[in-house]
């Protein structure tokens, strides 16, 4: 159970007698609510006769009305009938000052209700508010007032400070010698107050909570002392219930984290050559990496001439050897297998920068193919279609290509499942033989807070081609990165239902 459904059990019980014994000494609450009815009318009275006979009774309540059974010693009343409710004349746009008396709106009365600080930022005149004060009344302590449009029911007790309040969006219930605060604002609190507004707002572009509505809710009214005696038990329990929602909120956070710290757990081990042992017949990543470079010498490229994309001539090629790429022990994060080795990104793969071809825009069509740049590619969003004129396109990621995004959010992976053409805040990543995409896919991943330290801008945080390149990563023979894919996509289910 939730510290949400512990609160509603408690003014549940609360609102409907259970919470405390009824004491037949107390009294009787139809009697109190005769007393109320005779103090009101003659309140109207003596303010105006013609008040008194404007005041529209409110319907009787019927046994359909009774949403479950009270105490004997209690009794049924609109809330209309237990106080006067009304809203603050009209303050104008043209009213307010830099600074002088608060005026508040639903915000305001929302953050008092909740106990935190406000911030006001409207104010009246103190001139304007004795005028108000003097002709119309303003909000003395006690009386409560509740957010009526939109976030409806957020209520706060009346502490005595000076200020005014917005009239429509706020309402405010007065208080009397008839009820207790505290024990309104728990009803005000409780789903029996919710289940009575859900079914009665009204609003076409909001909803709202007219006066006249709020004056026709139910309401269980129980004898004063009771009333007291209630408060006092919800005041008791309530601390109880917050730790325990502090409590759950900081579970919920843990659970929604877990899955996440346990997936880069996994994939930080599986990278340092901890999650499967190693295996002797499965050869050594150096000689891999050897391979993949007399590979490349073969097809006219090596490491340094990739950072151009220039093909070396055939004279080159046969000067060049192995063009080893030397890692420093600075570069060096971490221990690895003594059948792995370290070697730069741009050594084992064929990275591709995008460019944006000119007159489109992000997520128009190029020349029949898609054009996405950065975090477009990861909300896999297509706006429309270019009629536009466009240069000839050349940078495309093939299907099955990694993508890395260059740009905020930097360091962000995913793999392209159709060919597309690529933009400036994303690169295109594909491995060379013998070295397996998902492996290099997991890899990427634990790098991402490695390119954000090494973005750099002040209009937006980018890495370079050459950053990209020059990025040392562990390198295990093929046979354990295929190993290393089965376990981690074995793991990674379960990393996702810890986050549920």
């Amino acid at each position: 159970m939730t510290a949400k459904d512990l609160k509603n059990a408690l003014l549940r019980e609360a609102v409907q007698g259970k919470l405390v014994p009824q004491i037949a000494s107390e009294g009787n609450a139809r009697d109190l609510l005769e007393e109320i009815k005779r103090s009101r009318h003659s309140e109207l009275v003596s303010e105006s006769k013609n008040k008194a006979k404007k005041e529209k009774p409110l319907p009787e309540i019927t046994e359909e009305d009774i949403p479950f059974d009270i105490p004997e010693n209690w009794c049924w009343c609109r809330l209309g009938n237990l106080a006067e409710i009304k809203s603050s004349k009209r303050v104008f746009e043209k009213d307010y000052v830099n600074d002088g008396i608060p005026f508040f709106r639903s915000k305001e009365i929302g953050d008092l209700s909740r106990g935190e600080l406000i911030h006001t930022e409207l104010f009246i005149s103190k001139k304007h508010y004795e005028e108000l004060k003097k002709n119309y009344g303003v909000p003395k302590i006690n009386d409560i007032l509740l957010t009526s449009v939109g976030s409806i029911g957020n209520n706060w007790i009346c502490d005595g400070r000076d200020f005014y309040y917005k009239d429509g969006n706020v309402t405010q219930i007065c208080s009397n010698d008839f009820y207790d605060p505290n024990f309104l604002t728990s009803f005000l609190s409780s789903p029996l107050f919710f289940e009575q507004v859900n079914s009665s707002v009204s609003g076409t572009a909001y909803n709202a909570l007219t006066i006249i509505k709020l004056k026709s809710l139910i309401f269980p009214l129980p004898p004063l002392a009771e009333q007291k005696r209630i408060v006092a038990a919800i005041e008791k329990f309530m601390p109880l219930i917050e730790e325990y929602g502090k409590k759950e909120t900081e579970l919920k956070a843990f659970n929604e984290q877990i899955g996440t710290f346990t997936k880069k757990a996994i994939l930080q081990e599986a990278v340092q050559g901890k999650l499967v042992p190693q295996i002797a017949t499965e050869g050594n990543a150096k000689d891999l990496l050897e391979e993949i470079r007399k590979e490349r010498l073969s097809h006219g490229l090596d490491f340094a001439y990739a950072k151009s994309g220039k093909r070396k001539s055939k004279k080159e090629t046969a000067l060049a050897g192995s063009n080893p790429c030397d890692i420093s022990d600075d570069e060096i994060p971490f221990d690895i297998p003594e059948n792995w080795c370290w070697c730069r990104l741009g050594e084992i793969t064929e990275i591709t920068m995008g460019q944006s071809p000119e007159g489109i825009n992000v997520g128009e069509t190029v020349q029949g193919m898609e054009f996405h740049q950065g975090k477009i590619f990861f909300t896999d969003k297509i706006i429309g279609k270019s009629n536009q004129q466009t240069s000839e396109i050349t940078k495309i990621a093939k299907e099955n290509s990694i993508l890395l995004c260059m740009r905020a959010p930097v360091g962000k992976i995913n793999i392209t499942d159709r060919e597309i053409c690529i933009g400036r805040g994303l690169s295109s990543i594909i491995p060379f033989f013998n070295v397996d995409t998902m492996f290099l896919y997991y890899l990427l991943e634990t790098l991402e807070s490695d390119f954000n330290k090494k973005a750099t801008g002040s209009t937006f945080k980018a890495i370079t081609g050459d950053i990209v390149r020059n990025q040392a990563i562990p390198l295990p023979p093929l046979a354990e990165q295929k190993r290393i894919v089965a376990a981690i996509e074995k793991m990674l289910p379960l990393c996702d239902k810890l986050g549920v």
